[in-house]
């Protein structure tokens, strides 16, 4: 009799090992942390694996069109006919700096570009003092971080800037050539690196700039903050899937599980349809 027991849970549990599958994913860092949680959940309930590795969102693309990948987490636009696309959350990008002992730091898109291109390369400059009359800031030099791999953020900010500041001259891209300032790998390094160097300034998804300051933006006559619904500088991104891809049921499962079971709102994130 107790051999029959075992035997049939050796074979129940073989049979649950046949069926469960295992999903691929590469892309953004933004929504990176995200995804791995919502993984590991699925991983728990289901037994099926998701492994995912943000290693930024054109090395997602990348991934999935040369076939490397089963689907890829994407915070840029684009078109592409053999893919489907399905929205999955939005953040606002973070002006986010490190001034001791300063807060509620106010700038301007026309400030923020002349940061990032160096035409004002130091704290104390007249046009950043003069929209923060009561804030005592150091005549110190601005030490500027910036992605170095091809990102969702690079081209969120990029494009708003573009459209935004007269004194932008770089485009909208998710390369984008600095001229200045110090490269870093991914939204989690880079808020690292703000965290860690005084009066540095950089751009990144606001869940990773929680412990950081953000800049007030002052846009359109408001003065606007990334907790803001109004805030203009947003982050979306979306799953991407190959429609012929042999696992195209197995990734909308995933993808299906992510919406029925986590409610990122306490993350600073949200979803969008």
């Amino acid at each position: 009799m107790i051999k029959k027991i075992v035997k049939f849970v050796f074979i129940f549990l073989c049979a649950n090992l046949i069926n469960a599958y295992e999903l691929k994913g590469y892309g953004a860092t933004f929504a990176g942390s995200k995804v791995i949680e919502i993984s590991n959940l699925y991983e728990t309930k289901t037994k099926n694996k998701i492994s995912y590795l943000p290693i930024g969102s054109s090395g997602g693309i990348k991934q999935i069109l040369l076939n490397r990948g089963d689907f890829a987490v994407v915070d840029i636009a684009f078109k592409d006919d053999s893919l489907e696309f399905v929205s999955f959350i939005k953040s606002a990008v973070s002006i986010s700096y490190n001034l001791p002992n300063i807060s509620n730091l106010i700038l301007t898109p026309d400030l923020v570009a002349k940061i990032f291109t160096g035409e004002i390369q130091f704290w104390d400059d007249d046009n950043i003092k003069n929209l923060n009359p009561n804030l005592n800031l150091p005549k110190e030099k601005i030490i500027f971080f910036h992605r170095y791999d091809g990102s969702g953020t690079t081209f969120t900010i990029s494009s708003f800037l573009d459209i935004s500041s007269k004194f932008w001259n770089l485009g909208s891209h998710e390369f984008i050539n600095f001229k200045i300032g110090i490269g870093k790998k991914g939204n989690r390094q880079l808020a690292k690196a703000i965290a860690q160097t005084p009066y540095s300034i950089g751009y990144t998804s606001y869940y990773y700039a929680k412990n950081l300051n953000s800049a007030f933006l002052k846009y359109k006559n408001l003065i606007l903050h990334p907790q803001d619904e109004a805030y203009p500088v947003q982050n979306f991104s979306y799953f991407i899937y190959k429609k012929e891809s042999p696992k195209k049921e197995d990734i909308e499962n995933f993808i299906k599980f992510t919406k029925q079971n986590y409610n990122p709102k306490d993350d600073r994130l949200s979803y969008f349809e």
